[in-house]
């Protein structure tokens, strides 16, 4: 069964694929739009499991894409800006 997941991708890729002020990056930073809690979130572990599984058919870290600027982003309370 496929689940779209809304993502707000930042930093060097957003600057990579939108800004082309960069060749490369590291990896992908990514923001959930639609995970507020991912502790609870059903959402949030299909979004794992899609990173695992492409990161081990792609040879990639598993930190490939990460979502760990949105604790940070979360706790200075810019995260809950409404989407359009």
């Amino acid at each position: 069964m496929e689940h779209p997941i809304r993502i707000l991708m930042i930093g060097g890729a957003f600057m990579l694929t939108q800004l082309h002020n960069r060749p490369t990056t590291q990896d992908v930073d990514v923001l959930l739009k639609d995970v507020d809690d991912p502790t609870v979130s059903p959402l949030y572990q299909m979004f794992r499991t899609a990173v695992q599984v492409v990161a081990g058919r792609n040879q990639l870290s598993i930190a490939w894409i990460n979502d760990v600027i949105a604790d940070f982003l979360r706790n200075i309370g810019i995260w809950n800006v409404p989407s359009k």
